[in-house]
């Protein structure tokens, strides 16, 4: 029997017009590549689902300190994470939609990303 490493560490590049960068991770990255979900609709005759268009999106707790907020103001090429399992997940074409709030006493900020394409690939 094989042990297969589920979660762990991750790394979370940026590339934009002023280079790659990547992040200093300090707690967790979530991340959605889905560009829809379902949504629930109820009628007389029954329950039913719509697809409703959604961003792919990529959250991450980095630490402050090396970030230029005013480079994530402008468009990102592609933030790519690599997963601990192996699998890698890429947002293209994103932009930062958090408001860029620092935690002073811990010295961290959370950036979300939302870009126009999200794909995942399988480790090899």
């Amino acid at each position: 029997m094989s042990i297969i490493k589920h979660a762990g560490a991750a790394v979370v590049k940026v590339t934009a017009a002023s280079g790659e960068s990547q992040l200093d991770i300090r707690g967790s990255v979530s991340l959605s590549m889905s560009e829809y979900v379902k949504e629930t609709i109820v009628g007389v005759d029954g329950v039913h689902y719509k697809d409703v268009r959604v961003a792919p999106w990529v959250e991450v707790e980095t630490f402050a300190r090396d970030i230029n907020f005013d480079d994530l103001a402008k468009p990102i090429d592609k933030v790519e994470v690599k997963l601990a399992n192996g699998r890698t997940a890429t947002l293209e074409k994103a932009v930062v939609v958090s408001d860029g709030s620092v935690d002073a006493i811990d010295g961290v900020t959370t950036i979300r990303f939302e870009g126009i394409k999200g794909n995942w690939q399988d480790a090899k």
